[in-house]
C-alpha cells in the first residue's frame, strides 16, 4: 500500500480554506455555514475504515445523524445553523469521545495510539479545548473507557443473564463512576482556572459530566429496569434540549416508555420543559408511523401548539409523503407472471387490502398464517396479499405449499427490494410487516395490527366502512 504523505491533505486543506476565506473576504454577507473535515492520511482512513468508526451529529434541531468513515471519503463537511457544532466519534472498539467546534473550522483527523485525535488547523485553539475527552481518559482514568460506560456494559450484561446475580458489581462499578464523573468535573475547573480550556467548551463538557451523574443515578441496582417515573423527574431538570446526548436520552425514555406496562405515569409530565418538547417532537414521530394516516393527522393535529412551527410542518410532511408514495413493488407469482403491484390495487378494487410482508425464514411471520387465513375467509370484502421478501425463489415456493397460502393472484414474490421506492418509504426493516389499502385502493395504515389482533383490525376495518 503507497501512504500518502499528510502533509500533501494538509496543503491541499489550508490552500482550500484560504481560497475560502478570500470568497468571504470579497462578500461580507457570506458565512460559513460549515465545520470542515479532512482525513490525515490514506493510512489513518483505512485504519477508521477497519474500526467502522462513524460521527454521529444533530441535524435541523431535533434529527440525530450519522457519517461514516468510508474508505473513499478523504475528506467532507457538515452544515450547522448555530455557533457551534457537536460532534460524538463512535467505532467497534466502543471508543465514545465528544467533540465541539466552532461554525467554520477546519479540522485534520488523526490517529495517535489507536485513538482518534482531531486537530483544528485554521485557528488557534486551547490545550484541552478539541480532545479533551481523549487527555481526560489518559490522564485521570489510566482507560480507554469511562467509568459509566463500565456500569452500562455490565448493566446490560446483568439483562441477558437474569440467572447471575450481578448486584455487588453493578454497585461497586457504580460508585466509582460517580467519583470519576466528581474527578472530572473537579479537574475541569482546574484547566479553567489555567486557561487550558475556553468557558464555552468548559460549560459543555460540565453540563454533560452533570447530565451523565443524573443519568447514572437512574439506574437501580435493586431494581430490574428503570423507572419511568424516575426518567420524568430527571426530563424536568433539564433545561436544553439541543445537546446530542440529551437527543439519545430521548430515545431511551421512549424506549422505557414503548415497554411500561405497570407504572401508573401520567404521560403528559414526560412533556413538560424545554426537553419535554424535543421528547413530544419524537413521541409523535413514533407514533405517526404505528397509527393509520387518519389517526396520525388527528394526533399531531392535538398537539399542534405544543410544538414547534417547523417541527409541525415535519411531522405533516412525513405523514403526507408516505401516504403518496409511489407503488412501484414488481411482483411475481408461482407460475412466473410478473406484476405492478399499482395494477394489483386497481384490479382488486372494491376490496380492502391486507397486505402481509414475510419471509420463509421468518419464524414469526408463519406462525401468524392461521390468523390470517382465517381473517381472509371471513370477509367476503377483504382479501390478504402476501408478499414475500425471500432472495431465494425456490424456498419462497416451497413455504407457500407448505404453509396453504398458495392462494391465486394472492400470493406473490417481491423482486425488486433493493430498489423499490415504496418499500424504502414505509422502512420495510422487519418483518412481519401489515399495511392496509382501502376498497378505492387508497393507502390508510403503513403499520396495521397483526391479524391475532382480530378485534382491533376488525374495529378498524368496520370503522372505515362506515
Amino acid at each position: 500500500m503507497v501512504r500518502i504523505p499528510s502533509f500533501v491533505f494538509l496543503m491541499f486543506f489550508i490552500a482550500f480554506w484560504s481560497c475560502g476565506s478570500k470568497e468571504i473576504e470579497e462578500n461580507d454577507h457570506l458565512e460559513i455555514e460549515s465545520v470542515y473535515f479532512m482525513i490525515e492520511d490514506s493510512l489513518t482512513l483505512d485504519y477508521l475504515h477497519y474500526q467502522n468508526a462513524g460521527l454521529k451529529y444533530v441535524e435541523n434541531e431535533v434529527f440525530v445523524a450519522s457519517l461514516f468513515l468510508s474508505s473513499d471519503n478523504f475528506s467532507f463537511h457538515i452544515p450547522t445553523a448555530n455557533p457551534t457544532l457537536e460532534i460524538n466519534y463512535r467505532d467497534k472498539s466502543s471508543i465514545d469521545f465528544s467533540y465541539l467546534f466552532q461554525k467554520g473550522d477546519s479540522v485534520l483527523i488523526k490517529v495517535k495510539d489507536k485513538m482518534p485525535w482531531f486537530e483544528v488547523v485554521n485557528r488557534k485553539t486551547k490545550a484541552h479545548e478539541i480532545n479533551f475527552e481523549s487527555l481526560r481518559n489518559k490522564a485521570l482514568f489510566q482507560s480507554r473507557y469511562t467509568g459509566y460506560q463500565d456500569f452500562y456494559l455490565i448493566w446490560n450484561m446483568s439483562k441477558g443473564n437474569p440467572m447471575v446475580d450481578f448486584r455487588r458489581d453493578l454497585n461497586a462499578t457504580k460508585s466509582k463512576a460517580l467519583d470519576k464523573l466528581s474527578l472530572e468535573k473537579a479537574w475541569l475547573d482546574s484547566l479553567l482556572q489555567l486557561e487550558a480550556i475556553p468557558e464555552k467548551a468548559a460549560d459543555y463538557f460540565m453540563n454533560k459530566t452533570e447530565f451523565e451523574r443524573n443519568k447514572l443515578a437512574l439506574f437501580d441496582p435493586k431494581k430490574d429496569s428503570l423507572s419511568l417515573t424516575d426518567l420524568s423527574n430527571v426530563i424536568l431538570e433539564i433545561s436544553d434540549y439541543s445537546n446530542l446526548y440529551q437527543m439519545e436520552f430521548a430515545d431511551l425514555v421512549l424506549d422505557r416508555l414503548d415497554g411500561f406496562s405497570d407504572e401508573n405515569v401520567d404521560v403528559e409530565n414526560l412533556f413538560k420543559g424545554q426537553f419535554g418538547k424535543i421528547l413530544l417532537f419524537k413521541y409523535l414521530e413514533r407514533q405517526i408511523f404505528r397509527l393509520s394516516f387518519e389517526e396520525s393527522e388527528q394526533l399531531i393535529a392535538q398537539y399542534r401548539d405544543d410544538v414547534k412551527s417547523s417541527w409541525f410542518s415535519i411531522l405533516e410532511y412525513n405523514t403526507r409523503s408516505t401516504n403518496s408514495l409511489i407503488r412501484d413493488i414488481l411482483l411475481e407469482d408461482e407460475f412466473g407472471n410478473i406484476f405492478e403491484f399499482a395494477d394489483l390495487l386497481a384490479q382488486k378494487s372494491g376490496k380492502y387490502l391486507y397486505i402481509d410482508f414475510w419471509a420463509a425464514w421468518c419464524i414469526p411471520c408463519i406462525r401468524s398464517f392461521p390468523a390470517s387465513l382465517a381473517l381472509n375467509e371471513k370477509h367476503n370484502d377483504l382479501e390478504v396479499l402476501y408478499l414475500s421478501i425471500d432472495e431465494n425463489q425456490n424456498l419462497w415456493k416451497d413455504a407457500v405449499q407448505k404453509y396453504d397460502i398458495n392462494i391465486p393472484n394472492q400470493s406473490f414474490l417481491i423482486t425488486n427490494r433493493e430498489e423499490s421506492v415504496f418499500l424504502k418509504g414505509i422502512q420495510l426493516h422487519s418483518i412481519p410487516r401489515y399495511l392496509i389499502f382501502d376498497k378505492e385502493g387508497n393507502f390508510i395504515h403503513p403499520n396495521a395490527p397483526k391479524p391475532d389482533k382480530k378485534e382491533v383490525l376488525e374495529r378498524f376495518i368496520s370503522e372505515h366502512k362506515e
